[in-house]
């Protein structure tokens, strides 16, 4: 048994003599001791690349349409400038916050991460 089970089990007992808890809360915390963590399931099949999907439109017209792996977004995302990030122009324009991004998919987010229109720009960031 690891050296820390053992620590959080006289630790327990020790709660039990004291009166802090009862026999019974002590008996199921110390079965909780003894059951092996459950692994994490992943989200997704394992080895399926994730991709940064990005399209920006003007009018009817498609200016970019790119697929970037997502740990290539996480590399480079440093070497992007702040103002490569702004969609609009004067006063409605948006920036898109790329850090933010990537922390809500690293969290598990998917899916349309981002949807801006601005007059005729529309520009989309996907994740899947």
């Amino acid at each position: 048994m690891a050296p820390h089970v053992d620590e959080e089990r006289m630790q327990i007992l020790k709660m039990l003599q004291e009166g802090r808890i009862t026999a019974e809360q002590a008996s199921e915390l110390l079965a909780a001791l003894e059951e092996p963590a459950a692994p994490a399931e992943p989200s997704r099949p394992q080895g399926q690349a994730r991709f940064f999907r990005v399209m920006v439109r003007e009018g009817d017209d498609t200016k970019v349409n790119v697929n970037i792996p997502l740990g290539l977004v996480r590399a480079l995302a440093h070497l992007v400038p702040k103002d490569a990030l702004k969609v609009g122009e004067g006063g409605s324009a948006q920036t898109i916050d790329l850090e933010a991004i990537i922390r809500a998919v690293e969290e598990g987010a998917d899916g349309r991460i981002v949807e801006i229109h601005d007059e005729d720009t529309r520009v989309e960031i996907v994740v899947d």
